[in-house]
């Protein structure tokens, strides 16, 4: 079953500053993409990222370039890496757009530990893989507006 489904722009590795589009879909512990007009042949020249907790991470990604470059209108980045593979750069419309991707792979990661949370963003924000480590005591544990600060401070962290 299909989670999420649309088109992103990803970071050719062969030629710098080039960015092609495909379609991309994702299942649970799955992110499948192909050229954009192969959507309707699912199976041709389609790719598949195993999307594993274990050796799988996305993460915001700041690129100075993106807005500058030729018949490129800018948009927002994003970081896809499988250990031990290549770095996939891909590029979302906005930083809303981007982080609801985001948010959608992190769900989609198949052995995620059980104290992650609903929410990756509390995950991230839990084990310390930012500078707000210390921000994070601001507010209180048991508090019902704990999640949103942590979701707020990791948005920030990546803009």
């Amino acid at each position: 079953n299909t989670i999420k489904a649309g088109t992103l722009r990803k970071a050719s590795h062969r030629m710098k500053g080039m960015w092609k589009t495909k379609y991309v879909e994702i299942r649970k512990g799955t992110f499948s993409y192909f050229d954009e007009n192969a959507k309707q042949h699912h199976n041709i020249l389609r790719k598949d990222v195993p999307l594993k907790a274990s050796t799988c991470t996305c993460r915001a990604v700041k690129m100075r370039s993106v807005k500058i470059l030729p018949g490129n209108s800018g948009g927002a980045v994003f970081e896809l890496r499988i250990q031990g593979g290549p770095r996939r750069l891909w590029m979302a419309n906005s930083k809303e757009e981007r982080q609801a991707w985001i948010q959608i792979i992190h769900n989609a990661m198949i052995g995620a530990s059980t104290t992650r949370g609903q929410s990756f963003l509390e995950y991230q924000t839990e084990h310390g893989n930012g500078s707000n480590q210390k921000n994070k005591n601001n507010v209180p544990p048991d508090s019902p507006y704990k999640s949103y600060m942590d979701q707020y401070l990791h948005v920030r962290e990546a803009t």
